[in-house]
């Protein structure tokens, strides 16, 4: 298992989350959204089980 920060545009947070799942990695858990100050992007954080 694996802890991971993803931070970027919403919809590319989305499709990175999207791409992850597709590519057979589980998503144990996924945090909500949270926007970064004076910024437009936004902060997940995701425990990937790669194996």
């Amino acid at each position: 298992m694996v802890k991971v920060l993803l931070q970027g545009l919403p919809a590319d947070v989305e499709f990175m989350i999207q791409s992850l799942r597709e590519k057979g990695y589980r998503i144990l858990s996924e945090s909500g959204r949270y926007p970064n100050r004076n910024s437009v992007y936004v902060r997940v954080y995701l425990d990937v089980d790669f194996f």
